[in-house]
C-alpha cells in the first residue's frame, strides 16, 4: 500500500536533502554523484509508525537505485481488570476474579475478541487496529453478579514513535450475598425461644458473626458473602 507524505533524509557525498513521497508513495532525488549515501525515514503520516533504520545505498553512474521502506500501522491493546465493587482488588468470601468473560466489539458492533480473566482478574487483548471499541462482561466470575455496563474504549493514534496505545478498563462486580434467618424453638412444644446465642462460621471454622435470638426466637444474619458456612448454637437460653 502506497503511503504519501512520508519524508526521507538523504545524506552523503556532501548532500543533505529531504525527499517527500507523493500520492503514489514515491519520492525522487535526481542527479546524484556516484558514491555512497544513507537514506533515513524521518516522518510518517497517521496511522503509521516510524521506521528509522538507516538504509545504505551506492550510486553508480547511469543507474537508478530504488529504495523501499515498509511501515507498520500503530495498534492498541486493552487490558481488562476485574475488581470487587466494595473491596477493589481483593475478592470477598469464596468468590474469585478468575473466569469472567468479556466481549470486545468494534465500531460496527462486531465481536473482535472474547477474553477470559485469569487468577489475578486480568485479561489482555491481542493487538487491535486504531479505532473505537466497547467492552462488556458476558459471564461473571464465581461468586459475583454480572456488571451489565458497556465500557467505551477509544484507541487513538498517539504519534509516529508510539507502536502500541495501551488502554485499561476496570470492571467492578457486586458480590453475591444472602440473608440467613434462623428461628429457635422448643423441640417438644414448638415454643419460640429468645436469648439463644447462635454463631455463623465459615467452612474453615472462622467465626463470622454471633447473634442472640429476639423475643420471636429469631436471629437474622444479613449480607452473608458468597461461600459455604455452618451455624452453631453457642449458648442455650435459660432452662435449656
Amino acid at each position: 500500500k502506497a503511503v504519501p507524505n512520508t519524508q526521507f533524509r538523504v545524506t552523503g557525498n556532501g548532500i543533505d536533502e529531504i525527499v517527500t513521497t507523493g500520492t503514489d508513495g514515491l519520492g525522487f532525488l535526481r542527479d546524484l554523484l556516484e558514491g555512497n549515501y544513507v537514506v533515513t525515514e524521518i516522518s510518517v503520516p497517521k496511522p503509521y509508525v516510524l521506521n528509522s533504520t538507516p538504509m545504505n545505498i551506492t550510486i553508480v553512474g547511469g543507474q537508478t537505485v530504488r529504495v523501499t521502506q515498509e511501515n507498520d500501522e500503530a495498534k492498541g491493546r486493552i487490558t481488562i481488570m476485574k475488581q470487587d465493587s466494595a473491596t477493589a482488588e481483593t475478592p470477598q468470601g469464596e468468590a474469585t476474579f478468575e473466569g469472567a468473560v468479556f466481549e470486545i466489539r468494534n465500531s460496527s458492533n462486531e465481536v473482535v475478541q472474547t477474553l477470559t480473566t485469569d487468577a489475578n482478574g486480568q485479561a489482555v487483548s491481542a493487538l487491535l487496529p486504531i479505532g473505537t471499541y466497547t467492552v462488556k462482561e458476558i459471564t461473571a466470575p464465581e461468586g459475583y453478579l454480572i456488571n451489565d455496563s458497556t465500557f467505551d474504549v477509544n484507541i487513538e493514534y498517539i504519534d509516529q514513535n508510539t507502536t502500541i496505545n495501551e488502554q485499561k478498563v476496570i470492571v467492578k462486580d457486586d458480590i453475591i450475598s444472602g440473608t440467613l434467618d434462623l428461628t429457635k424453638t422448643d423441640i417438644s412444644t414448638g415454643e419460640l425461644l429468645p436469648n439463644t446465642k447462635i454463631a455463623i462460621y465459615k467452612e474453615d471454622g472462622t467465626l463470622v458473626e454471633e447473634k442472640i435470638t429476639d423475643e420471636n426466637g429469631k436471629a437474622v444474619f444479613e449480607n452473608i458473602r458468597y461461600g459455604k458456612y455452618y451455624f452453631k448454637e453457642t449458648e442455650a437460653p435459660e432452662g435449656y
